[in-house]
């Protein structure tokens, strides 16, 4: 449809497991650019454990998403229209687009994605927020030690996924609790995991590796920490019913 904006806005807040129920698509016009502003034209956008908590009632750390408003994510777009030096029609840019098909965005809202250098989707993960998140939560917070065992739950999302992994180049055993057993099988034999925990038939809590001093343990749906005896915490989300 030419000059129109497609989005996905909140209908309404769930109280339990979101739904389509609980979204509308709208259309509007297409603006366009003022000084400064970029029109794009969205190629994906992320879908996040996150988001629930955004459409809640009481979100905690950030701002929630109000009924009538585009969804918020963030998303890879191709630059249409700029005013904004340095941004020309056809680059690539990550930015906050929101489930929106056209948005028009400030210039400090948008980040130039490097022609030669990976993937563009791979800014929506292993580059982008999981992935930082993974880095910086093991290294910085947990402080990952050679020859420490690490356990993370998630640990087929994708914070879990890139965290195992960063705490297998810092030279530590790692430990990966996922649901079901072809998530195990994936954790072991394509990312190198040492070992998985099926959490599906095998439900931990508390776990059972009390005594080890060199347990730093990241848990839930994003990727949490907790630990054991003088542990180190690396929190961050949390998995339903933990």
């Amino acid at each position: 449809m030419r000059n129109a904006n497609r989005r996905i806005v909140l209908r309404a807040r769930p109280e339990g497991i979101a739904g389509p129920e609980h979204f509308a698509e709208e259309t509007t016009a297409i603006r366009s650019p003022g000084e400064g502003e970029v029109l794009l034209e969205t190629l994906y956008v992320s879908v996040d454990p996150a988001m629930r908590v955004w459409i809640s009632e009481n979100p905690g750390y950030v701002q929630r998403i109000e009924p009538g408003e585009t969804m918020r994510s963030s998303g890879i777009a191709r630059v249409l229209d700029s005013k904004v030096p340095g941004l020309v029609a056809g680059d690539l840019v990550h930015a906050r687009t929101g489930w929106q098909s056209h948005p028009t965005l400030p210039g400090e809202a948008v980040e130039k994605l490097p022609a030669d250098m990976a993937s563009p989707t791979d800014w929506l993960g292993v580059l982008g927020l999981t992935g930082l998140t993974a880095y910086f939560g093991m290294r910085d917070v947990g402080q990952v030690r050679p020859g420490e065992t690490v356990l993370v739950s998630g640990a087929a999302g994708g914070v879990g996924q890139i965290a195992g992994q960063v705490a297998r180049i810092e030279a530590a055993r790692v430990v990966g609790i996922a649901g079901g057993a072809a998530k195990c099988a994936w954790l072991r034999e394509e990312l190198g995991f040492h070992a998985a925990i099926d959490s599906r038939p095998n439900p931990i809590w508390p776990p059972p590796w009390r005594g080890n001093a060199r347990v730093a343990w990241t848990y839930s749906m994003t990727t949490s920490a907790a630990r054991c005896w003088m542990p180190r915490w690396a929190i961050c989300g949390c998995a339903p019913g933990w």
